[in-house]
């Protein structure tokens, strides 16, 4: 029984890669999904934690120095390169898995047929 035109056995088989598809899916899920979950989840703790550092160093010159010098506008500054290097980082990764799958299917595509 001849089943080379039938994609389900091709999928069973692995003469068909499902990877390709599902990376792409797993890049943008990563991409938007992880960042905005974690900070949600992340958020409430960095709140608790500088309310616990300024309670407990109200007057403390390490404090008055901090909110003498822009502090919140270097943080949101780099918060905002390391999102946008580790957004990079996620990218280069997903595009070397999905150029090693088009290198399979290249090479797959000058095997001959068994």
């Amino acid at each position: 029984m001849d089943n080379s035109g039938n994609l389900f056995w091709d999928i069973l088989s692995f003469r068909v890669l499902i990877t390709p598809s599902v990376l792409v899916f797993l890049y943008y899920f990563g991409a938007i999904v992880i960042p905005i979950a974690s900070w949600f989840y992340f958020a409430p703790y960095v709140r608790k934690a500088r309310a616990a550092v300024e309670e407990h160093l109200v007057e403390s010159k390490i404090v008055q120095s901090l909110k003498k010098s822009n502090f919140d506008g270097r943080f949101w500054f780099y918060a905002v390169v390391i999102f946008t290097f580790m957004q990079l980082a996620w990218r280069i990764m997903f595009e070397f898995f999905i150029a090693y799958f088009q290198m399979h299917n290249s090479l797959m595509a000058l095997a001959p047929l068994n």
